[in-house]
Parts: structure tokens; C-alpha cells; sequence
């Protein structure tokens, strides 16, 4: 056994360190208590655990500094602080037992009841982001008093006229496919075609028209949910702690994975990478311990992508899988995930048909009974099979012939036009036996309208572009996955901040910074 002596240099620097806090916190001292007359500061040096009580005077204070052989003498600083004495208060809670924070919460809520206190308050406002395509500029965004397509376009043209933007520019508008957007008599698109007195250009999220087949599908096989992260059927209940059970051997399968390249696997999200690992896990039949320990992402009905990865790690851990999980799982590696990667590898409006092409032929394997849910589901976001998106689509076509008959469609609807009033854009029928993306709509009951984005484009100009390939269209996405990031910083500053402005703020400068310092996880990105 050893005993070590006494360090002197270490006592001498815990004695110092001791004295500065103790003359930092007489630098804090607020006003002292007035109690008849008295003015009474406690303070305590750790060194021996004494307290000390200084009263009325501050000459004490200023002893005690000396002895502590302190140059300077310290200010002391005085402020107002509320100290209403309340012994009723206090004799009535000793009376009944009442812990020092029960009786907080009673003094609290009675001055509350009586307006002296008051709660924070909780507001629901709607906001609506508002972006610049392409290069996803954040313009603003808007608090509309109503979630009603009017309410919203009233905003948007407000933020718009303030912002000095040129409404003339606006030739497409990119939203989800919900019906308060995209309705054909009363959507916000609808209004803005209506204010501006000229059509627009049609870009529905395509993530969205992929993802709501698989939704339906899966509620269709596992029964409806049952809260904001629960599900009432059997395969819903064990989502919640799927990467919570040890991977078992299973049943690799088949699908239409696309081979992705490192700029575009870099650009996907962290669910998106654990989809496409995962994918590959099931296909090849290995799942890697390193990928079985992953997350596969919170849980929420609004977010899909989450509730495949689960639905793919819990194949990967169910020793005898049942009928409709094999179905889902099947479902996703053969249909939702090939078309989710091909939109993130062909990300403009230009391929939009093709993708809907894709997602119709990929999910012919089902059998009738799961078919027919999948196909009105799909027929009812086929925005991109529009003439409209579909001419630009074949304009862009490897194929001489299909820009040919695009360049002559799109003369003959020009020759043909009969004025803006009666163009309506709906959602067509859809030709599910089609052999090519150019055969998903009957051409001859469709009324065929020029698209948008050519309008400053002459039928000479169209033909010679077409043929010499040097036609060009503003890359508009197919998907509004920019706008959710912001949904999300806007979601966040309402968190920190109140009022419009400093929200604007907050989302600036954080998409600023994201520029500046795009990733900030590896040791040469700290340089200066």
C-alpha cells in the first residue's frame, strides 16, 4: 500500500480556480433581498463548505475580497427581481403535503387564471414553400389562412407581386398530386392558368405517383392503420421492431433493380441508400451483418420509402414468411423500388412518361384481384401520360420516327387550337396492354394540345431541332423532392422562430450553408 503526499502545485492551482469562480459569481450578484431594511447576499467556497452570510452593508463583501487577497475590488450590479413573499401559500401546501413542484404548478395556474401569467401559445398555420426550377432557388413562402386551392393561390400570387417576380417567366409548375393542387376545375394549378390566362405546364411529383400503388396495395393486403405510426394488421404491428430480430436464410427473389452510378448513389438519401442495399440483399439472397444493424428509418405514413425498407428486413428475418408479405416484398424489388432509382437517374419532366410506362409494365405480374387496385391507382396520377408531357417525352425519343410523329402532332394541335378556355387538363385513360410508352393513351379521343414549354418555339424551329438533335427545354424535375427538404427546414424554424420573416431567414440561411459546406464528415473538410 503506498500513500502519496500532499500535491502543493496542484492544491495551489485548485485554490485559484476556486477563487476566480467565487469572484465570478460576485460579478453576478443581482440585487440583494430587502428584508426590513437588510440587505442579505449567501454565497459558498468550496474549499471548506462554509457558508458565509454578508448583511447590511457591503463592507463585509469588501473584506472578505481582501482577505482573499483579490486586486481588484468587483462591481456589484443590481436589478429588479420579483420577490413577493406568499406564507399563506406556502403554510397551506406544508398543510396538504405538497412537493415544492406541486406547489409551483398551483401558484402558476393561479396566476394564470388571474392574467398575470401565460401560457405559450401553440398556432397551426399552413405554409407553403415556394422554389425557383431548376437549381431548386428558395423564393419564400406563404401562410395562407385556409388549406383551400383559392386560399393558396391568393398566397402565392401575394408572395410573388411582393417579391417583384416576373409572372411572365412562369411557364411550369411543379406539386404533389394532391387534389387541392392538381384538380381540373378548382386546383391552385388551375387558378394560376386562369390569372395568367395561358396554360402551364403540368409537373406532378412522380415519387408521389409511384409510391401511392404500393400504399394502396399494402393497405389492401395488411388492413387500414391505425394511428400516426401504427397499423392494425398483422405485417404492420411487427414494422415497428423489424430491426430488433436476428436475419434468418430466406428466399432470394427477382426484380428490376437498376445498376446506379456513384455520382447518383452519393445524392441518395440515407433511406434511399438502405432501400438499394437492401434490395440487393434480397435478390442476391446475403444479407450483411453490417446492413442488418443499420436503421431502416422511422416509421410514418406519410413517408413509404420507410415502411418498404421494413417491410424488406423483416422478409429478411421471418423464417416462413406469410402469403401477403411475400406479395409486398415482391412488390417492391420488382415495381416501387426500380421505379424509384430510374426517377433518380432520370430525374426531368422529359422522361415522366416513360416512368409511368415503366410502372405499368413492371407491375403486370400481379394477378387480376391486386392488378385492379394497382391500375386505378396509377390511372389516377398518370399526369405525365397527358399529351402535353407525353409529346415532350417523344420529342426527346432516340427513335427518328417518334420525334417525327411528335413534330407532326404538335403542328396539327397549333393549326387546330381553338384558344385557351377550352383546354382541360385531366388525367387520361391509360392503355395498360401498351407495348411502348407512346401507346399508354388512345391519341385519337384525346383532345391534343401544344405543350407549354414550346411555346416560343416556331413549327420551323421544332422540325430542325428535333432532326439535328439540338433542341433544348428548360430541365424541369419530375419530382418535388427539393420542395419536401424545405417542407422539412420550414417545419423546423417553426420550431425556433415566429414570424414570417424570421423563418424566411432561418431556411436561407441554412440552405446557404448547406452550399458552402455541402458534407462536414471527414477530417479534411475541418481546414481553414
Amino acid at each position: 500500500m503506498a500513500i502519496g503526499g500532499i500535491d502543493k502545485q496542484e492544491t495551489v492551482r485548485l485554490r485559484k480556480r476556486q477563487a476566480r469562480q467565487f469572484k465570478r459569481s460576485m460579478k453576478g450578484v443581482k440585487k440583494f433581498c430587502s428584508t426590513q431594511g437588510s440587505n442579505i447576499v449567501s454565497t459558498a467556497l468550496d474549499e471548506d463548505e462554509t457558508h458565509i452570510n454578508f448583511s447590511k452593508t457591503n463592507l463585509a463583501t469588501e473584506t472578505l475580497l481582501t482577505n482573499l487577497s483579490f486586486t481588484n475590488t468587483p462591481t456589484t450590479t443590481f436589478a429588479n427581481r420579483n420577490l413577493l413573499q406568499l406564507p399563506t401559500l406556502a403554510k397551506v401546501c406544508d398543510r396538504y403535503r405538497l412537493s415544492t413542484r406541486s406547489a409551483a404548478a398551483v401558484a402558476f395556474a393561479v396566476l394564470v387564471d388571474v392574467g398575470v401569467r401565460y401560457h405559450r401559445k401553440v398556432v397551426l398555420e399552413e405554409h407553403i414553400s415556394i422554389l425557383s426550377e431548376p437549381n431548386s432557388i428558395f423564393l419564400g413562402h406563404t401562410s395562407p389562412c385556409r388549406g383551400t386551392a383559392k386560399e393558396i393561390f391568393t398566397s402565392i400570387i401575394t408572395l410573388l407581386k411582393n417579391r417583384n417576380y416576373n409572372l411572365n417567366d412562369v411557364i411550369c409548375v411543379g406539386c404533389g398530386g394532391t387534389a387541392t393542387d392538381t384538380g381540373w376545375k378548382g386546383g391552385v394549378i388551375k387558378y394560376l392558368e386562369e390569372y395568367l390566362d395561358r396554360p402551364l405546364q403540368w409537373c406532378v411529383c412522380m415519387l408521389h405517383a409511384n409510391e401511392l400503388p404500393f400504399r394502396h396495395l399494402f393497405l389492401a393486403l395488411d388492413g387500414c392503420t391505425s394511428g400516426p405510426r401504427e397499423y392494425s394488421g398483422p405485417i404492420g404491428k411487427q414494422l415497428a421492431t423489424c430491426e430488433n430480430k436476428t436475419t434468418l436464410l430466406f428466399q432470394p427473389l427477382t426484380g428490376h433493380l437498376p445498376d446506379l452510378t456513384k455520382n447518383v448513389v452519393n445524392e441518395l438519401s440515407t433511406d434511399q441508400k438502405y432501400l438499394y442495399e437492401i434490395c440487393q440483399a434480397v435478390l442476391t439472397g446475403s444479407c450483411s451483418p453490417e446492413l442488418a444493424n443499420r436503421q431502416p428509418g422511422n416509421l410514418s405514413h406519410s413517408r413509404w420509402l420507410t415502411c418498404a425498407n421494413r417491410l424488406l428486413r423483416l422478409y429478411v428475418s421471418t423464417p416462413d414468411p406469410s402469403e401477403s408479405l411475400q406479395i409486398l416484398v415482391e412488390y417492391v424489388v420488382k415495381v416501387y423500388a426500380p421505379i424509384l432509382f430510374s426517377i433518380k437517374q432520370k430525374t426531368f419532366f422529359k422522361d415522366g412518361a416513360k416512368h409511368i410506362f415503366n410502372l405499368i409494365l413492371f407491375s403486370r405480374y400481379l394477378p387480376t384481384n391486386l392488378r385492379t387496385i394497382v391500375d386505378s391507382v396509377i390511372e389516377r396520377n398518370a399526369f405525365y401520360a397527358h399529351p402535353e408531357n407525353l409529346l415532350v417525352s417523344m420529342l426527346f425519343d432516340d427513335r427518328d420516327y417518334i420525334w417525327e410523329l411528335a413534330c407532326r402532332r404538335i403542328i396539327k394541335a397549333r393549326n387546330t387550337d381553338n384558344g385557351f378556355k377550352q383546354r382541360i387538363f385531366k388525367t387520361p385513360k391509360l392503355n395498360f396492354s401498351a407495348k411502348d410508352y407512346t401507346e399508354i393513351i388512345s391519341w385519337q379521343e384525346r383532345q391534343v394540345t401544344v405543350p407549354p414549354v414550346l411555346r416560343d418555339v416556331t413549327n420551323d424551329e421544332l422540325e430542325k431541332m428535333a432532326k439535328d438533335g439540338s433542341l433544348k427545354i428548360v430541365d424541369f424535375p419530375c419530382h418535388t423532392q427539393s420542395v419536401e427538404r424545405c417542407v422539412k427546414l420550414l417545419t423546423e424554424a417553426s420550431q425556433s422562430v415566429t414570424n414570417v420573416n424570421s423563418r424566411d431567414g432561418f431556411v436561407r440561411t441554412t440552405l446557404q450553408s448547406r452550399v458552402e459546406f455541402p458534407i462536414f464528415g471527414h477530417k479534411n473538410k475541418f481546414k481553414f
